[in-house]
């Protein structure tokens, strides 16, 4: 399961388009401390319901008490959603059979890094996602209309995966980019700074103003200062369902620094490319970002990502006008 959350996302490249237009330049930005590994991972709150006006299915954890949340990790890597087959049976979700009820289970291969995964497909069901932060309002009925109020459906997930060896693997649920599109997802990793804590993760409206007076339990969408421009691919080819015929999970579209690996549309695709140099010996640790004020023309900024045993390195290549 692990490879399957992380297939994609350590595929990434990296590359910054910037359009300016003022007359100087100034100094690019140097952001140290770059690692080889990650200390958290972007989590989110969940319920599920059959219809988009019924009540969360609920179920019974291991107090006798009667729950409904699902903390999953929210992966922009994950093309579907991953219901572990543990979450999916203390709420009494039903895998779908073709034909109908009376049929197959259905199955879903998935390929990732260590190979293919085998899962079934769930019902269709409606999500909604609440805040990943301490003082959410998490498995409480009377508030949970006002507390999950980003919803999405109706969905077919993928349950499983089958037949998992490794036990720390089989309870692992993952929200993916069916549940983050029409969405702007904001991550604060500031309490992770700890080491005690976790990331807080936040999903908006598209015009959701920011709130400074809420920053750190409901700060809206902050003004940002760098836009990085990401490409699209589609994984779906690398996917089968059988028996031939049946309804699949839904599967979106992953997002991509740089070029994408396998576009969705080759011909129509300019997001600056990277070079990437594994010949490198470099073992510093800094990502060097374009400086927001620049001359009145847009650039092109190529990087290398020097990969190492080391804390990573990400440096500027190359700069040269963005061809249009």
């Amino acid at each position: 399961m692990h490879d399957q959350i992380t297939r994609r996302v350590w595929a990434l490249s990296c590359a910054v388009a910037v359009t300016c237009s003022y007359p100087s330049c100034a100094a690019a930005t140097d952001l140290f401390g770059t690692q080889p590994f990650a200390l958290d991972q972007p989590r989110i709150n969940a319920l599920l319901r059959r219809g988009a006006a019924e009540a969360p299915l609920t179920g019974t954890d291991v107090l006798g008490d009667e729950v409904f949340n699902i903390e999953a990790f929210y992966d922009t890597g994950a093309s579907g959603v991953i219901l572990s087959e543990s979450t999916a049976d203390v709420l009494g979700v039903n895998r779908a059979r073709f034909p109908e009820s009376a049929g197959t289970l259905v199955t879903f291969e998935d390929v990732g890094v260590a190979g293919s995964d085998t899962f079934n497909v769930s019902e269709p069901l409606h999500i909604s996602l609440a805040p990943f932060h301490p003082l959410t309002d998490i498995n409480n009925l009377s508030t949970q209309a006002t507390v999950y109020d980003q919803s999405f459906g109706p969905i077919h997930t993928q349950v499983g995966p089958l037949n998992v060896v490794n036990p720390l693997l089989s309870d692992i649920d993952v929200f993916g980019m069916p549940t983050m599109r029409g969405k702007v997802v904001v991550m604060d990793p500031k309490p992770v700074d700890t080491l005690l804590d976790t990331m807080r993760t936040y999903v908006y409206e598209p015009d959701t103003p920011f709130d400074p007076g809420a920053k750190d339990i409901d700060p809206g969408i902050p003004v940002t200062n760098r836009t990085v421009r990401l490409s699209l691919a589609s994984f779906n080819d690398f996917t089968t369902i059988q028996p031939a015929g049946a309804q699949g999970p839904m599967l979106a579209a992953n997002p991509f620094i740089g070029h994408s690996p396998y576009p969705l549309d080759p011909a129509a695709s300019d997001t600056p490319p990277v070079v990437t140099d594994t010949k490198q010996p470099e073992v510093s640790c800094s990502i060097r970002v374009p400086p927001p004020r620049c001359s009145r023309r847009n650039w092109r900024l190529t990087f290398t990502f020097v990969m190492c045993r080391t804390p990573r390195t990400l440096t500027i290549r190359d700069l040269r006008p963005l061809t249009r």
